[in-house]
């Protein structure tokens, strides 16, 4: 059987850390806030060993919001993610070649609405490599070839999706199981995603991701559990 090792104290910023800009509340009944200015990241600072369950509820009551759970994130050589500064933008953890982690898309609103799983942290392929150019620092003759990569990269980096059918300003509960090669999430109980890694990521970080600017997301109930 499984139980849980550890319980998130929601009611306080003690033990998170955030990349980008933006605030917390801690409102009543356990329910965090993570208001977004720039997108964002709200990373618990505890790190987490496969095989584990993580078990959350999460709400909004902004369409715009773009909630992802990043799980499993560690560094390309197994390096803790805040040996370095991180600024907060999607490129820093997709193109950088420094993280490899899961990610999971949850909370998109409506029927049809694709929630998808992604694997970051393969090393680029050449035709990628402009990628870890920052966009300010383009010339105008690589704008199209950098559009173009990005269009690129996306497919390449996502092997399973679904839709949600998240409805707003609903809660909703997300479980995340990684059992070796495995990896499943629900939501509310129904599988979305079960995809198998033939090398898996077994230990790292969790972190509440948000590139919806000026909208915000709750959670409550955050659990990871482990075999017994």
């Amino acid at each position: 059987g499984w139980q849980q090792t550890w319980q998130a104290d929601l009611s306080n910023t003690e033990g998170w850390k955030l990349d980008g800009e933006g605030s917390v509340e801690h409102l009543p009944d356990g329910v965090l806030k993570i208001n977004t200015e720039t997108p964002t990241v709200y990373w618990a600072d505890e790190t987490f060993e496969a095989p584990l369950l993580i078990d959350f509820e999460a709400r909004t009551e902004d369409p715009k919001c773009r909630a992802i759970l990043f799980f499993m994130a560690e560094g390309m050589g197994g390096e803790d993610i805040f040996g370095w500064e991180r600024v907060g933008d999607y490129g820093d953890y997709a193109y950088t070649e420094k993280m490899r982690l899961y990610t999971v898309g949850m909370m998109r609103e409506g029927c049809g609405t694709e929630s998808n799983f992604r694997f970051l942290g393969d090393i680029l392929p050449e035709h990628l490599q402009i990628l870890k150019t920052p966009r300010d620092e383009l010339a105008d003759e690589q704008k199209e070839a950098y559009r173009q990569a990005v269009q690129d990269f996306q497919p390449a980096t996502i092997p399973s999706s679904a839709c949600d059918g998240y409805e707003l300003g609903e809660w909703m509960r997300y479980q995340v199981l990684v059992d070796g090669h495995l990896i499943r999430i629900w939501a509310d109980g129904r599988l979305l995603h079960e995809v198998t890694d033939p090398e898996p990521l077994t230990r790292g970080r969790i972190g509440f991701r948000n590139f919806g600017r000026g909208t915000g997301g709750e959670g409550r109930k955050l659990s990871v559990d482990r075999p017994g």
